[in-house]
């Protein structure tokens, strides 16, 4: 389904995301490691301090990159989410004008069997007036009348079961276009919370990591 469609590319976008996020982090962390591992004792503290602001620098470069491939994903996840909502709304609108136009043709032919009906009912009226003389003509008027009024009855009833069909449509795709659009708010949403909680992670980790290496530097 279009839904399923849409979720598999997010996965995907999300998981070239990640490993290029995983690749620059493992090349971050070995190449600290080198220079922590390489520097003498000599100027040991101002290295440390200098060592300390430059991944301090590098963190917030790499955070502010995180932020904009976050950006980039949901503003992708947006311009899909308006091509599904478009599709959709297309879809529902050729769905509709196809069910309107059967209920039309429907009442159609609904109205032209009343009228051949009310036709051949009049023939009959005509019939027997012509053949009971003057006495037959009040029940021609008043059987006239009746067939007239079941007649405008029919009409009546169709269109009251059109307006009713076409208020059915409409209600189905306002709901169909709500869940698309509830569906997307909560796919973004836990995008955003994935992405914060693996940056929050991966800032404890590097940091950790850099404290350990400088407390093993110190004792040497």
């Amino acid at each position: 389904s279009q839904s399923a469609e849409m979720k598999a590319a997010y996965g995907e976008q999300l998981k070239k995301a990640k490993q290029k996020w995983d690749e620059a982090q493992a090349k971050w962390e070995s190449e600290k490691t080198l220079e922590i591992k390489e520097m003498t004792i000599r100027g040991l503290e101002p290295e440390i301090q200098r060592l300390v602001q430059k991944h301090r620098n590098e963190v917030g470069d790499l955070i502010e990159k995180h932020r904009e491939e976050t950006r980039r994903l949901e503003s992708h996840l947006t311009t899909k989410h308006e091509d599904a909502m478009r599709a959709l709304r297309a879809e529902m609108n050729a769905q509709f004008e196809e069910e309107l136009e059967r209920e039309r043709a429907s009442g159609a032919a609904r109205l032209r069997d009343q009228a051949e009906r009310h036709e051949q009912s009049m023939k009959t009226f005509r019939e027997r007036a012509a053949a009971d003389g003057a006495s037959g003509t009040e029940m021609y008027e008043k059987g006239r009348r009746e067939e007239r009024e079941k007649y405008e009855q029919v009409v009546q009833r169709l269109n009251e079961e059109h307006t009713r069909q076409e208020e059915r449509m409409a209600d189905q795709a306002a709901a169909s276009a709500d869940a698309v659009r509830r569906r997307h708010d909560a796919d973004l949403a836990a995008l955003q919370t994935r992405l914060d909680q693996e940056s929050a992670a991966w800032r404890a980790k590097v940091t950790a990591k850099a404290q350990e290496a400088l407390r093993e530097r110190e004792k040497e």
